[in-house]
């Protein structure tokens, strides 16, 4: 008979998910720092913990392809993409090799008023960060979401 293991809720960039909703990890310990438009570069954002989290707000539309960058030079940094009810659409942590850059490459699933990327320095240090959001086209395939890297730290 095989062993049986009990599923525990996901743990991304060693953030534990405690609470009943996704709510209760994000929007309660995050600060909105303002809203990017596509194809812009946030100006440098300076972290320091707490709150745990930083955010920009988007819009998007359904199919709507992004690519986004979360940098730092002093920092290591792990980023989320949202959707208006903070449920975590994607995320990454370091990008590829040699970078502690996050990297997302997302196709929007559907219609959403609002998205969030939401960021915070991996061991929560303080640092600085520039978040880019690229606007890729519009993809008229069945969308999919992920990031560009796996996670080496999951």
């Amino acid at each position: 008979m095989g062993k049986v293991v009990a599923a525990k809720r996901p743990i991304y960039a060693n953030d534990e998910f405690q609470g009943d909703t996704p709510m209760d990890v994000f929007f309660t310990r995050m600060s909105v720092v303002g809203t990017l438009l596509r194809g812009e570069t946030s100006a440098l954002v300076g972290y320091i913990h707490p709150p745990r989290y930083r955010a920009f707000k988007f819009a998007a539309a359904q199919h709507d392809r992004f690519d986004i960058r979360v940098m730092s030079e002093d920092g290591d940094a792990v980023a989320w993409v949202l959707d208006e009810n903070f449920h975590v659409l994607a995320w990454n942590d370091d990008a590829h090799q040699g970078t502690t850059d996050a990297h997302i490459e997302l196709t929007i699933p559907a219609s959403h008023p609002v998205l969030y990327i939401v960021f915070r320095e991996f061991s929560l240090a303080f640092s600085h960060f520039r978040v880019r959001l690229a606007w890729r086209g519009y993809d008229s395939a069945e969308p999919t979401s992920g990031s560009s890297a796996r996670n080496r730290r999951a």
